[in-house]
């Protein structure tokens, strides 16, 4: 058996290198950062961003926060203040996934689906962020980040592969905020998914768990919301020790990850 099926769910969409610390970058407009958004069961969507550039404060939210509210969002992790100019940018790093555009706003999109059991279950969009890889030899520490909607409110869970798979479970929760729908509307349409800058990376609706798994050498796998200048560049990723929710600026996540 493909050693990486041992380490990951069967239909995972698995991403990154065992060779450099990774990040699963969304570039956006210069001014703006990328963003990752989650489609619940209800097609609502559930957005991870950044509220300002320089600082920044990554943020959890839905539509109406994304794009009339961001201060209304709730904050994950703490006010991150990048390296001040002059300095060099880092751009394109070994490791870096880089999808998006400066040319138009940009998004990560996870797509959740239902089992084919006789009486459905939700399978919730997820990301699962691997910890403490090794060159030649990625660990099997990894944690997802999910997101669970019952209408009245929509909760981003960080949890183990067991967690995710039987949701909540023993999850902990990172942020909670009502929903206020998505761009795809109200359906769960495949059509209406669809957006300029929008990159889909997982898509579970043929009822199997499709998470997408960043592998990482280094400390751990981060995700990357970024301008299209790379002025601010913003990572999210897992203390390797906690497993806690953490941010920083992404040129100091990748040195301290592969110290």
């Amino acid at each position: 058996m493909n050693p990486i099926l041992k380490m990951v769910p069967r239909g995972a969409c698995v991403l990154g290198t065992d060779r450099y610390p990774t990040a699963l970058i969304a570039k956006s407009l210069s001014g703006t950062c990328g963003v990752v958004c989650f489609q619940t069961n209800l097609g609502n969507e559930a957005w991870i961003y950044v509220n300002g550039v320089q600082p920044s404060q990554v943020m959890f939210g839905g539509k109406t926060e994304v794009f009339t509210n961001p201060a209304g969002g709730v904050a994950i992790g703490g006010s991150i203040t990048h390296p001040a100019l002059p300095q060099p940018i880092l751009r394109n790093q070994a490791g870096w996934m880089i999808y998006g555009s400066d040319r138009v706003s940009s998004s990560i999109f996870l797509r959740g689906g239902m089992t084919t059991a006789a009486a459905p279950v939700w399978i919730p969009p997820a990301i699962g962020l691997m910890n403490n890889g090794t060159q030649h030899g990625p660990g099997t520490d990894i944690h997802y980040l999910f997101v669970l909607d019952t209408g009245a409110m929509m909760t981003l869970y960080n949890g183990t592969e067991a967690d995710y798979k039987a949701p909540p479970g023993a999850a902990t929760v990172v942020a909670a905020i009502a929903p206020s729908g998505g761009l795809s509307g109200p359906t769960l349409n495949w059509d209406t998914l669809r957006r300029d800058g929008r990159t889909t990376l997982s898509d579970g609706w043929r009822g199997i768990q499709s998470p997408l798994v960043i592998q990482s050498a280094g400390k751990s796998a981060a995700i990357g919301l970024v301008t299209g200048d790379f002025l601010g560049a913003t990572a999210l990723y897992l203390n390797p020790a906690t497993k806690a929710v953490t941010t920083d600026d992404l040129q100091t996540w990748y040195g301290w990850s592969g110290a």
